[in-house]
């Protein structure tokens, strides 16, 4: 991609659109969106040369689709729980470690 053009145009599909209306809702209303857009993408550039954030991490050849969201109902988790196999049920309880682990060292 060609930085040295001062317009470029990006594609907004409806996942997009959800979290450009978020990013421009904490948007300080003083920065424009571009630069907005701008200080995100260097946020996640610094965090992610730390190993902090992989991006790949969220993809759906990583991540089962059928993981309820977080925050979810409890149902759907009980319904998702049941259906996993021995080694998903392995990574879901390592999991569910290392975030009790983390919540534990933050109090």
């Amino acid at each position: 991609m060609n930085f040295n053009v001062g317009i470029k145009s990006i594609s907004i599909g409806s996942h997009a659109k959800k979290v450009y209306e978020e990013l421009d809702a904490i948007r300080p209303k003083h920065i424009s969106f571009s630069l907005m857009l701008a200080i995100t993408a260097d946020e996640y550039v610094k965090n992610h040369r730390r190993g902090l954030v992989k991006l790949d991490e969220f993809s759906t050849e990583n991540v089962s689709a059928k993981v309820p969201n977080f925050f979810g109902d409890v149902e759907s988790w009980i319904g998702y729980i049941r259906t996993i196999d021995g080694d998903e049920r392995k990574r879901f309880q390592q999991r569910l470690l290392q975030l009790q682990t983390i919540m534990e060292n933050k109090e």
